[in-house]
This record gives C-alpha cells, sequence and structure tokens, in this order.
C-alpha cells in the first residue's frame, strides 16, 4: 500500500457477522478528506445505505482519527465516530467528536480509519494492537458498568491501549448511550452507544507503537514551538514569536485549571481527608488541561470531567447540579457566578452512575434540565441550557405525573440526586416510563399525545418538546438549543444547516477577527468579503450569512486535521490582544497565515504544500458531502429542514419587545445561504458537486430523484 506522510496508509474492517478482517488502501481518500470529519462524510456515503436503519447490521461504526492524530502537532487529539443515528429522528447520518487518545492509538495501531459492521452472535469485544485485530468473548463484561469494564480490560491487555465501551444503556438500545474512553472521555452525540448494543459489541482495545512519519520533523518542531510560546506568554511579559515582539496582555484560561477552582467545601474536605484526589488532565498534546480526573480513595472509579462540565451547569453539570436542589445551578447565568459551590458529593455521586451506565450527559439534559416553565420570553432562552426541563413541563402542565411514569414527583424528592439516578437507571434498564423515555424525547412526545393515561392536555406534549428541541424536521437535535439561548442572525443560520453542534461562532469566528485593526482595502475585501459589516452578528445582512458559511468552512477544516477549536481560540485570542497595538498589514499576519495552523502544520507533517484557501475549498467540498449524505437519506424530503419550529420565532425580549428570531428575515438568510453555497432547497446542484469533485455524488442523487438544478 502506498506510504503518506503524516498517515498509516491503511484503513481497517471488522465484520461481526462472520468475524472477518481486512484492510484497504487509504489513497483513495488520502490526504484529499485530510482526515476526521471531512474523511468521516465521505466514508459515510460510501459505506451506508440510505434504507440501513440505526439498528441494523448493515449500519456502521465508522472511527475516523484527526488527519493531524499521532503525528505530535500540539492539541491534535480529535477524532471522529460517523454512522446512522437513532437519535435524530427520524434517522438520518449524523457524528461525534471525542478528544483524548482514540483517534491517536488507532493511527498508531497502523489505521487511518476503523470501520466496523454486522452483528455478533453473542457479546464480544475487539482486541486491535499493532495491526493484529482479535473478537473476543465479552460474555463476563456484558451488564457491567464502563468504570469497571475498562479497569478489567486495561489490567488484561496491558496500559498502552484506550478502551472504548459501553453500559448497560448502550447494552439495552437507550438512544441516550454514549462511548466511553479513557477515564470518561465519551463519543457522545448521535447515541452510537446504542448501536455498539445493537451489533453486541462491548468494547473495542486498541493501541500500539507505530510511528507515524512525518515529513519535516524540524519544522513539525517549530510551528509547535511557536504555538506554544504564544499559549505559554505571561501577562507582561515579552517574547519575540517568529521575529516579532508580542506582550502577554491576557490571564491564561479558566478552563486551564480545570475543575479545581470550582469545588465546593465540602469536596476539598474530602480531598484533605484523603478520601478523593483531584488532579488536571489534558488530551494528547494539550498545553491547557482543561480536563479533572477524580479519583476515589476506594479505587471504585475514576472520572475525567471536561472543561465543558466545569463551567457548572452550562454543559456537563447542569443535570448533576439539580443534585443541589436549588434552581439557581440549572440556569446558565446563575451556574457562572454560583459555580464555586457547584461540584459537590451529590454531583459526583451522581456523575459515577451517570457515567457508569454509559449515558450522554447532554442527552439527558433535553428532558431533565433547566426548571422554569414554558414561556414566550426570552429568560429561558438566555439562560436556559437546552429551553428548560422537559420533565417538569410536561408536568406542570398536569401531563405527567407520579402515577403514569413512576417517578417520585410527591414526595419531597423532586429534582434530588435520588430522582435523578432513578431516572437514569429506568431509562437505562428500560423499566415502565423508562422504555419509553429511551426511544428519545420525539418519540415519547409521539407515545403521550396517543395514550389517553396521559391526560385530556396530552397534545401540549407537542409545544413542549418543540420548546426543548428547536430544531425543526429530521435533525431536530436538543443540541441546537445553542443557536437560541443566545439569539443571533450568525448562531442562528449556523444552528439551522449545520451538522456541527457546540462550535459557536461567537468566539470562534467574530473573537479571531474583531479585533483587527487594518482598514487595507485588499484585507477587507479577501477575509471579511468587501465589508466590515460582517463583524456585526446581531445585523441581518449578506456579511452575516458570509460570517455563517466562514464559520462553517473553518470548523469544518478544524475538525477534519483533527485539532482542539479551544487551543486555536485561546491562541488565536492571545495574538490577537498581545498585537492589536502594532501596525498590522494583513489580518494573515496576525493570524499566523492561517487562523487554525492547517497550512503550517500539513505542511510540515504531510509535505504537501497549501494555502489556507486551498484548505478551505476542500473544507466547502465536505460541506457539501456532508449535506449530500443528508439529502440522499431524506432530509429535504419532509418539507421541514434548515429551520426552526414555529414556538421559536414566538419569542420576543423581555425588555424591548422585539423578536428575538424574525421569521422572515431568518427565511431570507437561509436563502441567501443556499445561493452562497450553490444549493437550490438545501441541496447542492451538480454544477457545485461538480465543482467540489463530487460527480459520483451528483450522479448517486440523480438516480434517487433528489438533485436539484
Amino acid at each position: 500500500m502506498k506510504e503518506l506522510d503524516g498517515y498509516a496508509g491503511k484503513m481497517l474492517r471488522v465484520d461481526l457477522s462472520s468475524g472477518e478482517v481486512t484492510e484497504f488502501s487509504s489513497s483513495p481518500y488520502l490526504p484529499k478528506y485530510l482526515g476526521g470529519r471531512g474523511l468521516a462524510a465521505r466514508l459515510y456515503w460510501d459505506e451506508i445505505k440510505r434504507e440501513t436503519e440505526p439498528f441494523d447490521p448493515d449500519n456502521k461504526l465508522i472511527f475516523v482519527p484527526g488527519g493531524l492524530n499521532s503525528t505530535g502537532a500540539v492539541g491534535a487529539s480529535k477524532s471522529y465516530l460517523t454512522s446512522k443515528s437513532p437519535y435524530q429522528y427520524p434517522c438520518h447520518s449524523f457524528h461525534c467528536t471525542e478528544a483524548s487518545n482514540v483517534g491517536p492509538q488507532i493511527k498508531r495501531a497502523g489505521y487511518d480509519a476503523l470501520i466496523i459492521e454486522g452483528k455478533a452472535h453473542k457479546p464480544v469485544y475487539l482486541h486491535i494492537y499493532n495491526g493484529k485485530v482479535e473478537i473476543l468473548d465479552a460474555q463476563e463484561y456484558w451488564g457491567q458498568g464502563t468504570c469497571a469494564v475498562r479497569n478489567a480490560l486495561l489490567e488484561k491487555h496491558g496500559g498502552n491501549v484506550v478502551v472504548s465501551c459501553i453500559g448497560p444503556a448502550g447494552e439495552n438500545l437507550a438512544v441516550q448511550a454514549g462511548i466511553f474512553n479513557s477515564c470518561s472521555s465519551v463519543f457522545a452525540r448521535g447515541g452510537f452507544g446504542a448501536v455498539f448494543g445493537s451489533k453486541n459489541l462491548k468494547a473495542i482495545v486498541i493501541g500500539g507503537t507505530g510511528r507515524i512519519k512525518v515529513s519535516d520533523p524540524f519544522k513539525l518542531l517549530e510551528v509547535n514551538k511557536k504555538r506554544a510560546d504564544i499559549t505559554e506568554i505571561k501577562v507582561g511579559e515579552e517574547k519575540v514569536v517568529d521575529g516579532r515582539k508580542i506582550k502577554g496582555e491576557m490571564d491564561p484560561p479558566w478552563q486551564s485549571r480545570g475543575l479545581l477552582p470550582f469545588l465546593s467545601g465540602s469536596m476539598v474536605e474530602a480531598a484533605k481527608r484523603g478520601e478523593i484526589t483531584f488532579k488536571k488532565q489534558g488530551c494528547e498534546g494539550c498545553p491547557y488541561h482543561c480536563r479533572t480526573m477524580i479519583k476515589f480513595a476506594d479505587g471504585s472509579s475514576t472520572l475525567v470531567v471536561k472543561c465543558a462540565g466545569a463551567f457548572g451547569g452550562a454543559h456537563e453539570i447542569s443535570a448533576a447540579a439539580a443534585a443541589n436542589n436549588t434552581k439557581e445551578h440549572l440556569n446558565m447565568q446563575a451556574a457562572a457566578m454560583n459555580i464555586m459551590d457547584a461540584v459537590n458529593q451529590d454531583v459526583v455521586d451522581f456523575w459515577r452512575v451517570l457515567i457508569d451506565l454509559g449515558f450522554d450527559i447532554m442527552q439527558l439534559i433535553c428532558i431533565n434540565g433547566q426548571t422554569e416553565p414554558i414561556t414566550l420570553e426570552d429568560n429561558t432562552h438566555e439562560h436556559g441550557l437546552d429551553g428548560g426541563d422537559w420533565l417538569s413541563m410536561l408536568h406542570e402542565a398536569g401531563i405527567l405525573n407520579e402515577e403514569n411514569t413512576g417517578l417520585p414527583y410527591n414526595n419531597g424528592k423532586y429534582h434530588t440526586k435520588e430522582w435523578l439516578i432513578k431516572l437514569c437507571e429506568i431509562i437505562a434498564y428500560r423499566k415502565g416510563f423508562g422504555d419509553i423515555l429511551a426511544q428519545g424525547p420525539g418519540p415519547a412526545t409521539e407515545y403521550i399525545v396517543s395514550h389517553e393515561e396521559f391526560g385530556p392536555d396530552r397534545a401540549k406534549a407537542v409545544d413542549i418538546y418543540h420548546r426543548c428541541c428547536p430544531k425543526a424536521g429530521p435533525i431536530c437535535s436538543h443540541d441546537f438549543k445553542h443557536a437560541m439561548y443566545t439569539p443571533n442572525p450568525v448562531r442562528s443560520i449556523y444552528a439551522a444547516v449545520s451538522d456541527r453542534v457546540g462550535n459557536n461562532p461567537e468566539p470562534y469566528w467574530f473573537g479571531t477577527h474583531n479585533e483587527v485593526p487594518s482598514e487595507s482595502p485588499e484585507v477587507i475585501e479577501k477575509w471579511f468579503g468587501g465589508s466590515r459589516d460582517i463583524l456585526d452578528y446581531y445585523a441581518w445582512n449578506i456579511e452575516q450569512v458570509k460570517a455563517a458559511i466562514a464559520h462553517e468552512d473553518n470548523a469544518m477544516l478544524t475538525d477534519s486535521i483533527g485539532t482542539c477549536t479551544y487551543i486555536d481560540h485561546m491562541q488565536r485570542k492571545v495574538l490577537r490582544m498581545s498585537m492589536a497595538r502594532e501596525p498590522i498589514n494583513t489580518i494573515q499576519e496576525l493570524l499566523e497565515n492561517s487562523p487554525n495552523g492547517g497550512p503550517e502544520y500539513l505542511s510540515a507533517v504531510t509535505g504537501e504544500t497549501a494555502t489556507y484557501e486551498e484548505l478551505i475549498e476542500q473544507a466547502k467540498a465536505s460541506v457539501n458531502m456532508v449535506r449530500a449524505c443528508w439529502v440522499r437519506d431524506g432530509y429535504t424530503e419532509t418539507g421541514v429542514f434548515d429551520t426552526f419550529w414555529d414556538i421559536q420565532f414566538e419569542v420576543r425580549n423581555r425588555e424591548t419587545g422585539a423578536l428575538g428570531l424574525p421569521k422572515e428575515k431568518f427565511e431570507k438568510a437561509i436563502q441567501d445561504y443556499y445561493g452562497m453555497r450553490g444549493w437550490i432547497n438545501g441541496v447542492p446542484t451538480r454544477d457545485t458537486l461538480e465543482h467540489y469533485g463530487l460527480q459520483d455524488v451528483a450522479d448517486e442523487l440523480e438516480k434517487r430523484g433528489l438533485l436539484q438544478g
């Protein structure tokens, strides 16, 4: 097989039904698709049929390391998983990301991608090490939690591997199930833990000692050092980086301290007694260490909480904070103010159960998050992570009660740790009403509306569902609440059309460009599309559509090469703040030739020279590849897509009375987005697909009668 600098050169396919293991060359795909999300989209198109259902043996789990994984590039630890998702409703293609050492270990084992298909006739796990693949019996591990399984397999196979496994939630096909890796880092979105379970696959143990050949190691060290110098500069310190003097003007980011500043007094005392240990941890090649490892003295489990979790209530901690029985911790702004009290023993106890059962916390938040009632004022939009607590609102509407759910609504334990743990258990083991919840909020809403035991007002459940899961149509994921809690045109456009959740444009696009002082016409044309109005993300103009597209393209590039978006953002922010007072001729000079280091790193690693503009062209091709997968899977056939439910357009600012998301302006912006992408009614045209070298994709869509233009 052809040797490719920066890549392993081959991919691995494992058929669990037949036990057959095959390898094939990476050269048809790499370096063209770079890796990560771009390669995952192309492999999804080639491997998974439209007719395949999520739990069919024909569905495939496609793991793809980022292009820079295992090369030594700073912050390049992200990998991707794509499959037909059981969580999206109705189902269609989806992906999720994970950052730890799964992607690097896949490449060290000798592969640029891992494809798992079929269904084993009994519980199994995969052991993959240095190109040797074994399908081993996992019956003794079936039914066990993620922590116990991970510890047992690490002890059995040695420490130079990563274990990816599921808990009882995945075994029982709960669509909120994730795949847990290396101390609780998780492939979360999409319900792929349930796809694991449908294949009788308990775990993957993978690793190796292989080294990825780098084209120019000395150049790679130079790029790494430059980025490290920028990252490590302290306030007031002066350094010469790449021939120019910079001065540190910002403190280290709070994320670089993990959970440590946010511990309650009770947790600090437990640590002093030696009952619990906290330690900062980072992904492979990370200079920030935004994670915190929590180890218990009794040896029962080890947890790792990400930076998102540290923002007490904004992401992973939000459901757990309900154990404090205070609505403040379920409120995004209040969580930021009360964060020092967020992480107490109840929260950690809840985490342990949640992780051991194998749940993605974000997919539980939409049914058990904020306890504010439904409203058409913007307070819940501004404060609520996912638009409110689905279970609370259904209870307040008189639809759910203790009698028809079995949940203790009436005994004073609502939203306590005990209540949350019971909720997790009935979903994971599909007991009673938990069997309905395990199907996801969409199917659960349909079930409630169609069954009389939920009372005469049960039709209200549809509006409540639309409030909690705002993106309309067949990818109505609660994650897209990110579009709404800070409603502005760019975020709304991006959330309506993109497959990338949680990557918000305010810091990653505007944060980079907003303070660039140059007024050069060439710079304004090249980087701002001809007008600095692109920096106003509260205006409804064509510039905001350009900003959404620019952010989406840059996110696709970053996700394909596998670099941490947060590290990229922080390094650009340091550069911006430390250089803003100096004369800058071009924004390209300010941003080290690119906003994310892609050209510099790829040149050093692969030996291929490409400008940022050329890499963005490939990112645009991958954006079109993702959209083509959606179109083939039926996304644009429902008549409702790339938009939000009507209730989202009715929310008004409580102070001004203005609509937060004017429907007419939003719909015009979506049409402008289509025009700039070269799409008609959400579908790429043949000319667009052929422009990006995707003629075969256009041919397939045309055969199915789905091609536009």
